[in-house]
């Protein structure tokens, strides 16, 4: 994970894991949608706010990271252009 101190703390499920761990609790996997594209414009967006001095649109990881939280958007960035990271958005539903 981008947040991750050690290896040892660092792990990320596949896309058809995730599916299937869904599926095996019950969860009807009715949309899977890759965020890339929208990850990568929401990232251009941010980064042209901070370049006129203004405050980026989302500071959450600022306040949950502290000092860390420009390290952890680094790795984030990084491991969406190698592919070892894909934002993904999945809309499941339990049968009653």
């Amino acid at each position: 994970m981008p947040w991750a101190a050690t290896a040892a703390e660092s792990f990320l499920s596949t896309v058809d894991d995730t599916q299937e761990i869904l599926r095996s609790a019950g969860f009807e996997v009715e949309q899977i949608k890759n965020d890339l594209q929208r990850a990568f414009e929401s990232g251009a967006r941010s980064r042209a706010m901070v370049d006129r001095g203004e405050k980026p649109p989302y500071r959450a990881n600022a306040l949950i990271h502290g000092d860390i939280a420009g390290a952890t958007l680094a790795n984030v960035a990084r491991a969406y252009q190698d592919g070892s990271l894909l934002p993904i958005e999945i809309v499941a539903s339990k049968p009653s």
